[in-house]
């Protein structure tokens, strides 16, 4: 029965008009179309933050080991790339991404800023489970889970 429905459906396809066929393509055109459009929004969609850090971090580290480019260009470039990847740092409490990119590049640690992101950390924690007991009473398991999320954000930035 199965195969008698699949030939079916092939002789059904095969015997479609030239007209019909011709249809069914300016119809595929449209779809290229809105694919361009849903690729459009896909760009300006911002970059991932764990991307972006690590891409910074990959940026400082080649050139504080590169000797071809000028002094200036390459300290005012790393001291530029630096500034932006701390503030991603500090905006997300990166903790532990922090700890790398300072032994990786022979850095000094900053100790009362990893104070401040813990403590940043457990403030963020503690607003999260009561969000999590108000979402508990008051709404669904889709809200449960969204505030779960939220969590694990929290706790995948920091140590």
């Amino acid at each position: 029965f199965f195969f008698s429905a699949i030939a079916q459906n092939s002789a059904q396809s095969f015997l479609m008009s030239a007209d019909e066929k011709d249809d069914n393509k300016s119809g595929m055109e449209v779809d290229a179309e809105e694919e361009e459009d849903d690729v459009d929004v896909e760009e300006k969609k911002p970059q991932d933050t764990i991307l972006k850090a690590a891409g910074l971090s990959l940026r400082f580290t080649l050139l504080r080991a590169s000797t071809t480019a000028s002094d200036k260009a390459v300290a005012e470039e790393r001291r530029s790339i630096k500034e932006e990847l701390m503030q991603i740092y500090d905006e997300n409490n990166m903790i532990e991404f922090y700890r790398d990119f300072v032994t990786q590049n022979s850095l000094a640690l900053d100790e009362q800023l990893v104070l401040k992101w813990q403590q940043n950390k457990e403030k963020l924690l503690k607003a999260n489970e009561e969000k999590k007991a108000l979402t508990e009473k008051n709404e669904g398991d889709v809200e449960v889970l969204e505030v779960e999320l939220e969590r694990a954000k929290i706790l995948s930035f920091t140590d």
